[in-house]
């Protein structure tokens, strides 16, 4: 997560959403206070229907999408730095 807090910062033209699947409220905000994370654009999943309706496979699952909404790319399990800071150049350039 402090990975995605930094891209997050540097990237300012990507809308970044963090879609938590299954926990409650109060548990995703006590987690965000504790890692001391300021994460914009949470939202709750409760029935993990994210998860269904892109066919992600595990958690965690990151999601790249155009700036038409549609989804260009996905990867299962933790992002290393270089590959998010990747994918998020690569949608700064494009059209």
């Amino acid at each position: 997560m402090p990975a995605f807090l930094k891209a997050q910062a540097q990237h300012p033209k990507v809308r970044f959403i963090y879609a938590n699947q299954g926990e409650t409220a109060i548990t995703i905000r006590a987690f965000l206070t504790q890692q001391n994370l300021s994460l914009k654009n949470v939202i709750l999943d409760p029935d993990r229907s994210w998860m269904t309706r892109f066919h992600a496979s595990g958690i965690p699952t990151t999601l790249f999408f155009d700036a038409d909404g549609k989804l260009v790319s996905s990867q299962v399990g933790e992002l290393s730095d270089a590959a998010l800071k990747d994918q998020l150049t690569r949608l700064e350039r494009a059209p």
